[in-house]
């Protein structure tokens, strides 16, 4: 990960809370500025504009999912089992962070912006990676049907889990995510788990 100043950190989780708070339409310089309790023209003493905070925001982000993906592919156990830990680590990561399901997961938003759309694309592509890993490690163990591509299991699982977080976030987090987490991941076994 990047080192950011103790600042921009500050800022980077500012920018966080703010977009949680109001959508990324209350995401203004002028807004942020307020929230930290910085004169606007501070703030470009710490980054050069709104797209560039937006920017390290979606690093800082990045850089935490792969720290969980790394620790969960050197667990010492069963594909099976890492994929039921990586499903449970996405929920809790937004059931703690209910403010990056608007960050994160409402990339149309972000159209206007190719630094921050090939900087989603990344999370997206490092995400992927991570399911096909196991999804690989699994069809080498017999655990994972082999019928199905891991690209296209990879995707599928993505977009099952994206579809509970963004709904639960419609619903104005109403629900206990984590309550839907064992369901998630049993729905999907029986989809990529073998026919032993």
């Amino acid at each position: 990960m990047k080192d950011y100043s103790k600042r921009q950190l500050e800022i980077i989780h500012a920018s966080i809370e703010l977009i949680g708070e109001g959508g990324i339409q209350e995401f203004t310089v002028k807004n942020l500025s307020r929230k930290i309790g910085f004169v606007e023209a501070a703030l470009y003493r710490h980054f050069s504009s709104k797209s560039d905070i937006l920017l390290a925001v979606f690093s800082f982000l990045e850089a935490k999912v792969l720290q969980r993906y790394n620790a969960i592919m050197h667990i010492e156990c069963l594909p099976m089992d890492k994929l039921h830990e990586t499903i449970k680590s996405y929920i809790e990561y937004f059931s703690e962070n209910p403010a990056l399901v608007i960050v994160h997961l409402n990339d149309g938003i972000y159209k206007n912006e190719p630094a921050l759309q090939k900087k989603i694309l990344s999370i997206m592509d490092d995400t992927k990676g991570h399911f096909e890993r196991i999804l690989n490690e699994g069809k080498e163990q017999g655990q994972i049907r082999q019928d199905l591509s891991s690209s296209d299991m990879a995707i599928m699982i993505m977009g099952m889990m994206r579809i509970t977080v963004t709904r639960w976030s419609l619903q104005n987090y109403a629900t206990n995510l984590n309550s839907l987490e064992e369901s998630v991941f049993l729905f999907l076994q029986a989809i990529v788990k073998a026919d032993n």
